[in-house]
């Protein structure tokens, strides 16, 4: 059997998406998509920060909330104590992500090529809040 593209994944932190739509209820924000805010802690290093970071986009990328359409993850990874790192992640409605990118940005001021989908430069361990 050949799995479509969108379900050749993990699913190992679906989990992670689905509890960030629980904390509220299932209904994001009116004005602003977000649904909760929360943070994935008790992480050694920066790499396995990274990488969890990762897993939450994948996630996010093929998840689709109840009722709604698919999700998109906004992360930030920071260092706590001495050697230690969480992820803060909200979960964003993608139809109202793609609207404030549009309200945002023109085609010239996209942080990304859109016709090759290049990002900005990979986040480096000095780039941590």
């Amino acid at each position: 059997m050949v799995l479509k593209r969108r379900e050749r994944r993990t699913q190992e932190l679906d989990w992670c998406i689905a509890a960030s739509i629980a904390e509220t209820n299932g209904e994001h924000h009116p004005e602003t998509g977000w649904y909760g805010t929360l943070v994935y802690g008790g992480i050694e290093s920066f790499q396995r920060a990274r990488h969890v970071k990762n897993l939450l986009y994948l996630a996010a990328r093929t998840y689709r909330a109840p009722n709604r359409g698919y999700v998109s993850v906004i992360t930030k990874v920071r260092r706590v104590g001495k050697g230690g790192y969480e992820v803060e992640y909200t979960v964003v409605d993608k139809a109202y992500a793609q609207k404030w990118v549009r309200e945002n940005y023109t085609d010239e001021t996209l942080p990304y090529d859109k016709k090759t989908q290049r990002h900005k430069p990979a986040m480096t361990e000095t780039d941590v809040a």
